[in-house]
């Protein structure tokens, strides 16, 4: 609860102090360019305990100005070998809230779709499996630093409904019980542990003047 707490008071701060910077810098945004995110799903998270991901972001552009910013993830997490895994991809648009500003916090659409399969062996020839298939889509809300001109670090927060179907399969389950048991889930997310997110991304160009 705390670790929440602590997180909600940092990304409210961030918001704050990035939307005074921005009003009285001149470092600038002077150009465009995709470039390389790697994500991590949760700021308290042990070294030990890493789920994050790999993806793309792309700006979208009319009439030769950038409107928002389109990124791709996948998650890819091998929980003990092949058998157990957890996979997500999904998209996002990001819309500044400051235009052409090296700090700029930001707002936009997400929706991801995941999978996750556990496998647990009973006895040697017995086994239980789980299957999670699931959809997540909602708001975001964030701050994106440039620390170099074309490197930056973001800090997100995600509000989101969630909404599951989960199959439990039973091998020596009797013949006449249900197997495999279905379940369908639903949740919106909305405290600051759930869905936070920290990242850098890495431009393929330079693209921010920083003020010396």
């Amino acid at each position: 609860m705390k670790s929440r707490s602590m997180l909600t008071v940092l990304l409210m701060m961030c918001i704050s102090i990035s939307l005074s910077f921005a009003a009285s810098t001149n470092t600038k945004i002077i150009d465009s360019a995709w470039g390389l995110i790697f994500s991590i799903d949760n700021l308290f998270q042990g070294i030990g305990e890493y789920n994050g991901g790999i993806g793309i972001k792309l700006p979208i552009e009319d009439k030769g100005k950038e409107i928002m910013d389109l990124r791709c993830t996948v998650n890819l997490d091998l929980i003990d070998g092949i058998n157990n895994i957890n996979v997500t991809a999904g998209a996002a648009a990001e819309f500044p809230l400051l235009k052409n500003q090296a700090v700029s916090p930001y707002w936009g659409l997400t929706a991801d779709v995941g999978f996750q399969r556990l496998h647990f062996n009973l006895t040697d020839v017995d086994y239980s499996e789980t299957a999670d298939y699931s959809l997540v889509a909602g708001g975001i809300i964030g701050v994106e630093f440039f620390l170099m001109e074309y490197l930056s670090i973001f800090v997100e927060y995600q509000a989101a409904a969630y909404l599951s179907l989960n199959s439990y399969y039973l091998s020596n389950a009797p013949a006449d019980a249900e197997n495999p048991v279905y379940t369908v889930n639903f949740n919106f997310l909305t405290e600051m542990g759930n869905d936070a997110k920290f990242g850098i991304v890495i431009y393929s160009k330079p693209i921010v003047t920083l003020k010396k």
